[in-house]
């Protein structure tokens, strides 16, 4: 019995040690299991931020991409492109004494295109394109809206006078390049320039850098060395015959109603797109102003500022503060002398003589169903495949916009019926499908149905190229 007994208390303590085992393979296994289901979490986590990143970097390039495509719309030639440079590579260029640079390029480029830079204060040189490269390096005879790396002559470029110029790197980073240069104007000995196609090639891009310190700091360098159009009513001052009263108009701010700003803008395209009630039609025109006498205004008591291109494509607001801080800057009492940061109101505007152009007026365009021509009717088609593989857009109408003085001033109209909420990236992705088949008229501007001021005939007397709700 004794020996039974001894045997069956060590059965015991087998299953006794069995269990424990068991119990604590149980514990490492679940330990385990949450190590693997943490590391699953994290792995989640950055495949999630990866997902976010990427899918906020689309939306910042989808709406830069649009403003860009508005900007070129502006040049009625339509062969335009510009590309703010943001990598000056530190490679030893293919074709000796030529310089690199990369950057988003907007438009079509080609090899052995003439193009100008602008940098500098105000700089603008020829300079030739030698060689082009995409991302992955591949050589391309041209290219067109995507990131590039493109090789240029030192065309005029001047020679430095000395070594510690940077002969080898004369142009750095936020100087554009663009294929037309800068229209100007001689009023006596004066020569100033007309249009500003570094600082809206800028502002097209400030939603990918706004954040970056150096892009700021170089766009407001660009802003105190630019002269702006400004639409005014001048007329004869009855008080002294030396003067003229200058009137300008204001507008809200968005963001405060109860402030006040000054419209201005980059060239006369841009300034076309205005039209204000305040101002006489007899007596209206546009006064070439340099950034100090529109910062002179634009902090009075009258003023919270001044607004570039309130009516697009690309809008750039300069609140008082902001301004004021700029005309504390050494560059600005550098560019314009030590007093003119105390200077405020219209009177800073008469103290020197001003370029005055006469304000162009408003073209008058004529808006039409397009011709049922064969390029029309392929556009029609891509319009409607396009529609029916995106559920969000209800209904698309394309009309003609021509001007009624030169009928070869065409554009197609693309009123789209969709939430407001992604519309951007939707009328660019319509205008990349509608490009192949725009050959006779290569301009196409956009309007949200919902943001429009349509009659109720409109309906009626422009029917739907594409509509959904008829299906």
């Amino acid at each position: 019995m004794g020996l039974f007994g001894r045997k069956d208390n060590g059965k015991d303590d087998d299953l006794l040690q069995n269990s424990e085992i068991a119990e604590e393979m149980k514990v490492i296994l679940e330990a385990r299991e949450e190590v693997q289901q943490e590391k699953e979490e994290r792995i989640r986590e950055r495949e999630e931020a990866a997902a976010r990143e990427k899918a906020e970097a689309e939306a910042i390039e989808a709406k830069a991409a649009f403003g860009a495509e508005q900007v070129l719309a502006l040049d009625k030639q339509g062969d335009n492109f510009f590309l703010l440079i943001d990598d000056v590579p530190q490679v030893e260029p293919d074709n000796e004494g030529a310089l690199v640079f990369g950057g988003m390029l907007r438009g079509k480029l080609k090899k052995g295109d003439e193009i100008y830079v602008l940098h500098g204060h105000g700089e603008v040189h020829k300079l030739e394109v030698l060689q082009i490269r995409n991302e992955e390096h591949t050589i391309l005879d041209e290219a067109e809206n995507e990131r590039v790396e493109i090789e240029v002559s030192k065309g005029d470029l001047p020679a430095p006078e000395t070594p510690d110029e940077a002969a080898s790197r004369p142009i750095g980073r936020y100087a554009v390049l663009t294929g037309k240069a800068p229209k100007t104007l001689k009023h006596g000995e004066q020569e100033a320039f007309l249009e500003n196609p570094r600082f809206l090639a800028m502002m097209a891009e400030y939603v990918r850098f706004h954040g970056n310190q150096d892009y700021f700091g170089s766009m407001m360098a660009v802003a105190i060395d630019s002269s702006f159009l400004v639409p005014a009513n001048i007329s004869a001052d009855p008080g002294d015959p030396n003067k003229k009263r200058i009137g300008f108009p204001g507008m809200k701010d968005k963001n405060d109603p109860e402030k006040i700003l000054l419209p201005v803008y980059t060239d006369a395209n841009t300034l076309s797109k205005g039209n204000f009630k305040s101002l006489n039609k007899e007596k209206q025109a546009a006064l070439n102003m340099s950034f100090a006498k529109i910062a002179a205004i634009a902090k009075d008591d009258r003023h919270a500022g001044f607004v570039v291109n309130p009516h697009g494509p690309v809008v750039f607001t300069f609140p008082k503060n902001l301004v004021e801080s700029l005309c504390l800057t050494g560059h600005f009492s550098e560019k314009y002398g030590e007093d003119a940061a105390d200077k405020s109101g219209f009177d800073a505007v008469n103290e020197k003589p001003t370029v005055v152009t006469p304000l162009s007026p408003a073209k008058k365009m004529i808006v039409s169903k397009p011709k049922e021509t064969g390029e029309f009717k392929l556009l029609a088609q891509a319009v409607r495949k396009f529609g029916d593989t995106h559920p969000e857009i209800a209904k698309i109408a394309v009309l003609m916009s021509t001007n009624s003085e030169d009928p070869k001033d065409r554009a197609y109209i693309c009123i789209v019926d969709c939430p407001e909420e992604g519309a951007e990236k939707l009328c660019r992705e319509i205008g990349n499908a509608c490009k192949p088949y725009m050959k006779s008229v290569r301009a196409m501007r956009f309007q949200l149905f919902s943001k429009g001021k349509f009659p109720d005939s409109f309906t009626s007397s422009n029917p739907w190229t594409y509509n959904k709700l008829s299906l």
